[in-house]
């Protein structure tokens, strides 16, 4: 009860409530109160009973386990834990199946009745380890081994262990705890070892158990290796060892693997390659192989010819040795025997070459030379004048070949394409000096070329120099028109005057296209000063007008 200031009373009422009682029927041996002592990797229980007081129900029971063998952290959490049917029931930790446990640890069991009161009980688990290993089963098939040893039979076991007969129809004499057995002259089957390896206290044990088939031998030949000759072109692999009840045979060539073969003992085959005979028992399992070698010494040749080229007189041929040939080999052309796979002058006509070697292998090639038809073209006119705006026709001539055996023709201008079209005439108007070619390529592949050199002059009617030096150099001597000889038909008269007006020349009637006339810079056999000349002519048109025109020219010393 109590009082406050004013007087007042209250009253707090305070209940009590026992824990239940909680206990193992296992509990650890002495010293220790908590230490229990397991096998790695075998399975134990850790049962429980439960005494809650009268009037007191169990409302919860929960196990906490920590591998790590450390003091329990708050973040490992309690796992609940199935109820019980009575108030006497026992619990096997972590669940109704056994547990196997191969790390030290610590197990807690906690458990709350209906009021919220709780207990636990706490093991500390030390696990002692002794591990005989994972075991392999050994399968000999008529192995020549005289002595064996188990232990390569093991894994991961632990050291120190023993082995164990478990086979009572192996010799003992034969036999060794070491693992190292003797098997020569062991009948056929199977026989049993136990290896046993125990823990350093001697309070674990594990056993690993080892089978050893010993199986009768495989007979096996795939025969000596050979050689593929064209005499020999089919070959037969194995012998008739191979032939043997239960198992199974395959053939398979290693050079090409998309070749497995049949079950047969006797394989025959037309193709190199290094084959690998495999006998399997049906019932063992055994398997044994064996290897044969094949060589393709047949001989293949390559068969070439060069044909007589344009201007040429002879062609020729090679043969090329692509696989294998049993020496010697031989060479004939026509009937000829040569040393040499290369044959030159070879003239036009029909020709046969036939290759052997030593293994009967021969090789035949018949081919046939023909002699192109050479081309020779040429253009007229080759070189010519023309006056601006004049068209000009110009033609190909063939001294050799037509023109129906042209495969190609090709027209340039100044070295530029002028025009493709298979032509002989090609009608040109060029406006400036030019250089036309062509080039004919006939359907033989002979080919020739042709051009021309195309001068262009102004329109003129008369050309007259400025200058000229009679000095006897050969150079620019005379002084002369030149007349436009598409023109002007003839020059009516031709006069020379000094500068003080003196008549020095006078010609007349002088054909266009004569070079007999001019003046040589002389005046009565004297020879004249340098100075400046006057000339008068007049010249005569094909169509029957006249004209008469006037200049001067330097006379140079």
């Amino acid at each position: 009860m109590k009082e406050n200031s004013s007087g007042c009373t209250d009253t707090l009422k305070v209940s009590r409530y026992e824990r239940p009682t909680l206990y193992s029927i296992k509990t650890p041996p002495p010293p220790s109160t908590t230490l229990f002592i397991v096998c790695k990797n075998t399975y134990f229980t850790l049962p429980i009973n439960i005494n809650p007081p009268i009037g007191y129900n169990i409302a919860k029971i929960e196990w906490q386990y920590d591998s790590s063998y450390q003091a329990f952290a708050s973040k490992i959490p309690y796992n609940n834990y199935p109820l019980p049917t009575g108030l006497d029931t026992f619990f096997v930790v972590p669940s109704d199946i056994p547990y196997k446990i191969s790390h030290k640890g610590t197990f807690r069991c906690r458990v709350t009745n209906d009021k919220g009161c709780y207990t636990y009980y706490q093991w500390d688990v030390s696990v002692y380890g002794a591990y005989a290993g994972k075991p392999k089963d050994l399968t000999l098939c008529g192995s020549n081994l005289k002595t064996i040893d188990l232990n390569k039979q093991l894994s991961e076991q632990d050291i120190g262990g023993q082995w164990a007969l478990k086979s009572s129809n192996f010799p003992k004499n034969k036999f060794d705890k070491k693992g190292i057995i003797n098997i020569d002259s062991i009948p056929f089957g199977i026989y049993k070892f136990a290896y046993i390896v125990s823990s350093v206290t001697n309070t674990c044990f594990d056993t690993a158990f080892v089978r050893v088939n010993i199986n009768p031998e495989l007979k096996i030949d795939a025969g000596k290796d050979q050689i593929l000759t064209c005499k020999d072109s089919v070959l037969t692999l194995g012998t008739t060892q191979n032939i043997q009840n239960q198992v199974i045979k395959t053939w398979i060539n290693l050079e090409n693997t998309g070749s497995i073969f049949p079950d047969t003992a006797l394989l025959k085959i037309g193709q190199e390659g290094r084959y690998v005979l495999t006998i399997k028992h049906k019932t063992n399992g055994c398997t044994i192989s064996d290897t044969v070698l094949v060589k393709d010494q047949r001989m293949k040749n390559i068969f070439s010819y060069e044909p007589i080229k344009c201007g040429a007189k002879y062609g020729s041929a090679k043969v090329e040795l692509v696989h294998n040939g049993i020496l010697p080999i031989t060479y004939t052309i026509d009937n000829q025997i040569l040393s040499s796979n290369i044959f030159n002058q070879l003239t036009e006509g029909k020709h046969k070459i036939i290759v052997s070697d030593a293994g009967s292998c021969q090789d035949t090639f018949s081919f046939i030379l023909t002699k192109p038809l050479d081309i020779k073209v040429t253009l007229f006119p080759k070189d010519t004048t023309i006056d601006t705006g004049d068209t000009l026709l110009l033609q190909l001539f063939f001294f050799s070949n037509t023109i129906n055996n042209v495969k190609e023709m090709t027209w340039f201008k100044d070295g530029a394409l002028f025009d493709k079209k298979i032509s002989i005439q090609k009608s040109i108007k060029p406006l400036q000096n030019s250089n036309y070619q062509v080039v004919v390529e006939s359907k033989d592949g002979c080919k020739d070329s042709a051009s021309a050199n195309i001068k262009v002059i102004k329109g003129v009617d008369l050309f007259a120099p400025t200058v000229f030096s009679p000095n006897n150099d050969q150079n620019n001597d005379i002084f002369k028109l030149y007349p436009n000889p598409k023109k002007v038909n003839k020059i009516l008269y031709f006069d020379i005057y000094d500068r003080w007006g003196n008549h020095i020349l006078h010609q007349e009637n002088i054909d266009a296209n004569s070079s007999n006339f001019g003046w040589d810079g002389t005046y009565r056999g004297e020879v004249m000063e340098q100075s400046t000349y006057l000339w008068s002519a007049e010249i005569s048109f094909f169509n029957g007008i006249s004209k008469k025109l006037l200049g001067d020219v330097n006379l140079l010393r």
